[in-house]
């Protein structure tokens, strides 16, 4: 039981309960339930959005980080493969360079 309890009428001619303190077991609501000023109810719907949200953004930022990675093991093979083309040139360029200097004297 509750320590305190009271009743008001409403404007519709209902009875409003006024209740205080502690419960032991089980409180139904069965209207809204205000704590200073808030909407209780209205407030949880707020927050179960909010963290529905907030898992749909979740998922999206590790979607997209598994779309960086791959592209970022593109841009490292692209990389590598021009690398490998780099000095492929470089040696090829080396020979002729010294091809042309046995030539020349």
């Amino acid at each position: 039981m509750p320590e305190s309890f009271g009743t008001a009428p409403t404007e519709d001619g209902a009875v409003a309960f006024t209740v205080a303190g502690r419960f032991i077991g089980d409180a139904v609501v069965t209207e809204n339930l205000f704590v200073q000023n808030v909407n209780i109810l209205q407030r949880l719907i707020e927050l179960e959005q909010k963290i529905t949200a907030a898992s749909q953004v979740q998922q999206q930022i590790s979607q997209l980080t598994g779309k960086l990675n791959t592209l970022q093991d593109q841009v490292n093979t692209a990389v590598s493969n021009l690398t490998n083309r780099i000095s492929a040139v470089e040696f090829q360029v080396a020979g002729l360079q010294t091809t042309a200097h046995t030539h020349s004297g």
